[in-house]
C-alpha cells in the first residue's frame, strides 16, 4: 500500500511528466557520452535537444562538440 507521501509524490511526477511530455516521450538517444554532465535526449524528429539538468547550476551549462 503506499502512503499519502509516496502518492504525492507520483502525483507530482504525473504533473510534471504531462508539463513536459515531449522531453520523455518520443524522444531518442541524444548526445554521446562526454558532450554534456548528464543524460541527454533527442526529439524524434532529431530537431531539438533535450539536457535533463540533475542539480542546479552554479554559473552556466556546458555541451561541447555543437554546431547549430
Amino acid at each position: 500500500m503506499l502512503g499519502r507521501d509516496g502518492a504525492e509524490r507520483l502525483e507530482a511526477l504525473g504533473d510534471w511528466v504531462s508539463r513536459h511530455s515531449p522531453a520523455v516521450r518520443g524522444i531518442r538517444r541524444g548526445l554521446p557520452h562526454g558532450h554534456f554532465y548528464g543524460p541527454t535526449a533527442l526529439s524524434d524528429d532529431g530537431r531539438t535537444l533535450f539536457l535533463y539538468v540533475l542539480d542546479r547550476p552554479n554559473d552556466y551549462v556546458v555541451v561541447r562538440g555543437l554546431r547549430n
